[in-house]
């Protein structure tokens, strides 16, 4: 996110605002955080409830929403961009369905494909990270 933002400020004249998951409610300058729920034995944060950051969201009034995960986040984005009137960008980081489903199996894989198919046809446009491209 941050490596993101430091493009937008090198490269373009549009605001970038991220939002994230932190230990509190937080607004530092063009940086925001909202509580989410620190998962043991990692750095992630995950949000329980999806009305906080579509909340967060309206109150930014952005031109454009990118939501970079498939869970709440993503949910409270698109709930955020139909209320604004605004476009939703998914980003998919990771073959979620093949990582887990390599896991727990071809069921799990097998409903994660269906759960993300489900979940990213609902974005106006979705990104996927490659090495096809890149700016260095």
């Amino acid at each position: 996110m941050q490596a993101k933002h430091r493009v937008f400020l090198a490269y373009s004249t549009a605001a970038h605002q991220p939002a994230g998951a932190g230990g509190g409610a937080d607004s530092l300058g063009d940086h925001h955080t909202l509580p989410a729920l620190h998962l043991p034995l990692a750095s992630y944060r995950f949000p329980l409830r999806g009305s906080p950051w579509r909340d967060a969201l309206i109150d930014l009034k952005p031109d454009l929403i990118e939501a970079g995960d498939p869970y709440v986040t993503a949910w409270a984005a698109l709930d955020a961009g139909q209320r604004l009137g605004v476009p939703v960008v998914g980003f998919y980081h990771s073959d979620l369905p093949r990582l887990m489903g390599d896991r727990f199996g071809r069921y799990v894989e097998k409903r994660l494909t269906h759960y993300v198919t489900t979940l990213y046809s609902q974005f106006d446009s979705v990104l996927a990270p490659c090495n096809a491209w890149r700016i260095d």
